[in-house]
C-alpha cells in the first residue's frame, strides 16, 4: 500500500484554511454585531429626556420602591427631569421593565429587582415608598403577599430612613376609609372598616403601614409624610385593573 504523504498535507492544508477562514468570519459577525449594538446604545444615549443639570448640593439621591409601576414611574420621572438620583426598587409583579426604559444607561438612573419584603442596604437622602400592589385583581390574586409588602415592606423602608436618616413619603390610599358612610372623607375620619372583607388585605395592611410610619416618626424622629392616593388613571396603568374611576 502506498500512501502520498503530499497528498495529505494538502488535504490538511485546505481543511486547516478552511476552519481558519470560517473563525474569521466567525469573529468577524461577532465583531460587526457588537459594533452595531454599540451604535443602538449610543443612539440610544442621544435620545434620553433632557435633564435640569443640579450642583452635587442640590442633587439628591432618592429611592422610588415601585418606581416600575402605573404612579410611581410617573413620580421616577418627574425626579430625574428635575436633576436628582433616583434608584428604583421593583420586583416586577405589578410593575413593568417598560415604563422606565427610557432611563436605564442614563447616569443619573439605577434599577433594582429587589422584593422590599426583605431588607434594601443603600445610601439614599429621601424615599418614596409606592411598592404595593394597589388594583383589586392584583392584591386580591396573593392577599398573603400583599400584607407582607404593606407591612413587612413599610418596617424594611422605615429602618433604612431611620439608619440613613432620610425623609420617607408612604404612599397610602383611600382604602384606609373601608366603605366609608361620610363623604367626601376627611383626615380625621376614621372609616368604616372590615378586616375580613374581600379588600381587607389591603385595607387592613395599608391602616397598619400607617400607624407604623406614626410610631416611627413619634419615636425615632423621622421626618415621614402619608399621601392618601385615591382612585389613579393615566398612561402605563393596566387595562385590566379594575378600579372604578
Amino acid at each position: 500500500m502506498v500512501i502520498h504523504l503530499d497528498g495529505i498535507l494538502s488535504i490538511l492544508i485546505i481543511f486547516t484554511f478552511i476552519h481558519f477562514v470560517q473563525i474569521i468570519n466567525g469573529e468577524e459577525n461577532r465583531i460587526s454585531s457588537l459594533e452595531k449594538r454599540i451604535q443602538e446604545l449610543e443612539v440610544r444615549q442621544q435620545q434620553y429626556p433632557e435633564v435640569t443639570f443640579l450642583t452635587y448640593k442640590d442633587r439628591k439621591r432618592i429611592l422610588v420602591t415601585g418606581g416600575a409601576g402605573f404612579v410611581g414611574s410617573h413620580l421616577v420621572d418627574r425626579l430625574m427631569l428635575e436633576g436628582h438620583e433616583v434608584i428604583v426598587a421593583d420586583n416586577f409583579f405589578t410593575g413593568r421593565k417598560r415604563n422606565i426604559e427610557h432611563w436605564i444607561g442614563h447616569e443619573n438612573f439605577e434599577l433594582i429587582n429587589h422584593d422590599i419584603v426583605n431588607p434594601l442596604y443603600i445610601e439614599v437622602d429621601e424615599i418614596y415608598h409606592l411598592a404595593s400592589p394597589a388594583s383589586p385583581s392584583h392584591y386580591m390574586y396573593n392577599p398573603v403577599k400583599t400584607i407582607k409588602v404593606n407591612t413587612m415592606g413599610t418596617i424594611n423602608m422605615l429602618g433604612l430612613a431611620r439608619r440613613v436618616r432620610a425623609r420617607l413619603l408612604f404612599a397610602s390610599t383611600s382604602e384606609v376609609y373601608g366603605d366609608p358612610e361620610v363623604h367626601p372623607q376627611k383626615e380625621t375620619y376614621f372609616g368604616n372598616v372590615n378586616p375580613f372583607g374581600p379588600r381587607s388585605c389591603y385595607d387592613e395592611s395599608k391602616r397598619v403601614a400607617e400607624a407604623t410610619c406614626y410610631a416611627y416618626a413619634k419615636q425615632e424622629g423621622i421626618s415621614i409624610r402619608i399621601a392618601r392616593i385615591f382612585n389613579t388613571y393615566g398612561p402605563r396603568m393596566h387595562m385590566n385593573d379594575g378600579r372604578v374611576v
